[in-house]
């Protein structure tokens, strides 16, 4: 018994450290999208203060 358990423990362990790594690459995807956008909105903002 306590060893099937320790098998679907590991499993489960496995499926959430490949889920984690895949949504580590999808909000880091999203942080630099994101960053690009804010870094466009203030060149827009400074030039817009400059005139």
């Amino acid at each position: 018994m306590s060893n099937k358990n320790r098998k679907v423990a590991e499993i489960v362990l496995v499926i959430a450290i490949i889920l984690f790594i895949i949504l580590a690459g999808i909000t880091y995807r999203n942080l630099s999208i994101l960053q690009e956008g804010l870094n466009v909105q203030q060149n827009t903002e400074t030039t817009t203060i400059g005139e």
